[in-house]
């Protein structure tokens, strides 16, 4: 078969075709599954910081009716002007894009000089718009992220999320982020030792 040279990643309601020559591929493997591009969507997904050129679009992304679980972006942008007014820097939104095309926001807490190592490095906000969810884009631009904060001197990363995002939940568990049993707020603390 022209496919048994892929491998399978199997998430919710993805498959994702990875090259194994060890792999083949039969119609049970495609059934009730889409086929995901990952060169285009995991090899060309980057940051981009918010900036006068897409402000707008990111302003007008949006999740599911049915995904109560990140704050609009027009609000956490709002938190991000009061937070750098106070602590320059500190607050890191970014435009997630896959090649050209928006895709998703994300926003971190960035703070080597925090004196509690438990505080320094977060994942404040991450979301994913409604009409390109189901593609591969969250859990490429969470590696993305993890990178990002690799790159720039972080040992560990933290984020919270309700109990109930169960997509969520198990796309940070795939990216290694464990429960730390803590609940702020309301809110799921997970952590990632990097």
């Amino acid at each position: 078969s022209v496919y048994s040279r892929y491998a399978f990643d199997i998430t919710r309601d993805n498959l994702s075709i990875l090259p194994n020559d060890d792999v083949e591929l039969t119609n049970s493997n495609l059934a009730n599954s889409k086929i995901i591009n990952t060169e285009e969507t995991q090899m060309n997904v980057k940051l981009i910081p918010i900036n006068d050129d897409n402000r707008d679009a990111v302003l007008n992304l949006a999740t599911r009716e049915d995904q109560p679980f990140c704050a609009p972006n027009d609000y956490s942008l709002e938190q991000a002007e009061e937070c750098n007014a106070e602590c320059p820097g500190v607050a890191r939104p970014f435009a997630i894009y896959a090649g050209d095309k928006l895709v998703g926001f994300c926003m971190f807490a960035f703070d080597p000089e925090e004196e509690d190592p438990e505080d320094r490095y977060w994942i404040w906000r991450f979301m994913i718009d409604k009409k390109e969810q189901g593609k591969g884009y969250g859990q490429a631009a969470l590696a993305e992220i993890i990178r990002y904060f690799k790159d720039n001197g972080a040992d560990r990363i933290f984020l919270s999320t309700e109990p109930e995002n169960e997509c969520g939940m198990h796309i940070y568990q795939k990216a290694g982020f464990i429960d730390t049993g803590i609940i702020d707020e309301g809110e799921a603390v997970m952590k990632l030792m990097l």
